[in-house]
């Protein structure tokens, strides 16, 4: 159990199981970009769980905090199910149907609360110039050509709203009690539902999760990916934010540079980069 949670975490933290009382709990410790960790922990403490026809999204709750001067710890229960990519990959066929029924609920359900905004492009371009200074490899994209495309327009209309923030198929857990539970919050420099749209696109698209496995696997998850894909909600959203995607999904590909440590990742990365690049 606890070598799988290790193996799905990205962030690096440091992740253990403890057992009290016959329940199992996550242990997770941050040492780390501490102010940001405290308000993405507030950010999941305060997540207004979603209820829609027979499913629903929840926040696993955080039920305790410790905190010290060079890191933070989080406790919570440890769900039994399988994530998003698990469910893909090696759960039966109902699982995967009941999964497409959530992503769609959830995505119909974050686009009823939103108000419309005009964001200019210097907040766009602040992030882009924080993440360049803070790469921990050399991308074969310079930041004056990502920045001369998104200078192209001047102001863009985003929908703002509610959003994980961070809504991978690894931070989405299908429980054995068949509800879904949501883990793994993220603060961003502009809250909206779009962002959500964007991570999964790194996953279905990209192929994010599948990035390290074999030939076969990723065939097998791309017949899935396919079907999420087609969604009608999804569908929607990338019709009616056809640029504000592309910029959005830019960005939240090159946020993931400061934390490669691995030439696959790297490679992977380098390759959407210059695809996604060519595509503005």
């Amino acid at each position: 159990m606890n070598e799988k949670l290790t193996s799905n975490s990205y962030s690096h933290a440091k992740l253990d199981v403890i057992k009290e009382k016959s329940l199992n709990y996550v242990i997770k410790t941050f040492d780390h970009d501490l102010s940001r960790v405290s308000k993405n922990i507030l950010k999941q403490k305060q997540f207004t769980d979603k209820i829609f026809g027979n499913t629903s999204a929840i926040s696993v709750p955080i039920t305790e905090v410790t905190k010290q001067s060079k890191k933070i710890s989080i406790k919570m229960p440890y769900i039994d199910g399988l994530n998003g990519s698990d469910i893909i990959l090696y759960s039966h066929r109902s699982n995967f149907i009941s999964f497409l029924s959530f992503v769609e609920s959830y995505f119909i359900e974050s686009f009823k609360k939103i108000d419309y905004k005009n964001i200019d492009s210097s907040i766009l371009l602040k992030k882009i110039d924080d993440i360049y200074s803070n790469m921990r490899f050399k991308i074969s994209i310079s930041e004056r050509k990502i920045t001369s495309s998104i200078n192209k327009t001047k102001n863009f209309t985003i929908p703002i709203g509610d959003c994980h923030g961070d809504f991978t198929l690894d931070n989405i857990i299908m429980g054995n009690d068949g509800r879904f539970y949501l883990i793994d919050f993220l603060t961003t420099y502009l809250e909206t539902p779009l962002q959500d749209f964007v991570k999964l696109k790194q996953d279905t698209v990209y192929g994010w999760c599948v990035r390290k496995l074999s030939k076969s696997d990723k065939t097998k998850a791309n017949v899935f990916f396919d079907k999420i894909k087609a969604l009608p909600i999804l569908k929607k959203i990338e019709i009616e934010y056809t640029r504000e995607v592309k910029i959005l999904n830019l960005i939240s590909l090159l946020r993931i540079a400061p934390y490669v440590r691995d030439k696959v990742t790297e490679n992977w990365l380098s390759y959407h980069l210059n695809k996604v690049t060519r595509d503005l």
